[in-house]
């Protein structure tokens, strides 16, 4: 029983190999781009070296200005001349403006109805404006300076105490713990970020 089992998993696996692989092979109309791998596309080549200086150093051997990688299920297409730049930002803006559908956006986020994942358009549109009047306002903003004094105030006592203590001071884990201290604080009343850190 075990080894039939085993045999179908392997037959699902091959079979889902191939189908991405075959889906790989059938790009049209795409920039030139490297060689993909099944399953994981191009992902192999942009570990271990600082992205950028690999996407620069693909697209000067395989396309001047536009180039094509698969990074695992998703096509990307790298953009590396200022006019062709423009052209995707700005002349034709509109038709890139909405984010790619992923299934999180319509699982997690009621079929994308929040504002970072719903699609350009109307109801995009009035999201926005509701945010910028309501969350993003200069008076809303400035509601919560107390809560930003306050927390930069405690970073700086946990500084001077850790200096005149001669222990050393992790810039990064203490703004770390400003900022999220600033956003829980200003979103849930309560500082539920370190609430969480003492429990763990």
């Amino acid at each position: 029983m075990l080894n039939l089992i085993s045999f179908c998993l392997f037959l699902s696996f091959i079979s889902f190999v191939l189908t991405q692989w075959m889906k790989l092979k059938t790009g049209q109309n795409l920039p030139p781009g490297p060689t993909k791998l099944p399953l994981i596309g191009n992902m192999h080549r942009l570990v271990g070296a600082v992205p950028y200086v690999t996407l620069r150093d693909l697209s000067k051997q395989y396309g001047k200005e536009l180039m094509h990688l698969q990074l695992g299920e998703v096509s990307v297409v790298v953009v590396s001349s200022a006019e062709v730049a423009k052209l995707f930002l700005k002349t034709h803006d509109l038709d890139f403006a909405s984010r790619p559908r992923i299934l999180a956006g319509d699982e997690v986020f009621y079929e994308r109805s929040d504002l970072v994942f719903s699609p350009y358009g109307e109801y995009w549109r009035q999201m926005r404006k509701v945010c910028m009047t309501e969350l993003l306002s200069a008076r809303t903003v400035r509601s919560f300076s107390y809560i930003r004094q306050d927390e930069s105030h405690r970073l700086l006592d946990r500084v001077r105490s850790s200096s005149r203590a001669g222990r050393p001071i992790n810039i990064v884990d203490e703004v770390t713990s400003f900022m999220s201290s600033v956003v829980c604080r200003a979103a849930f009343g309560s500082d539920a970020y370190k609430e969480f850190t003492t429990m763990e």
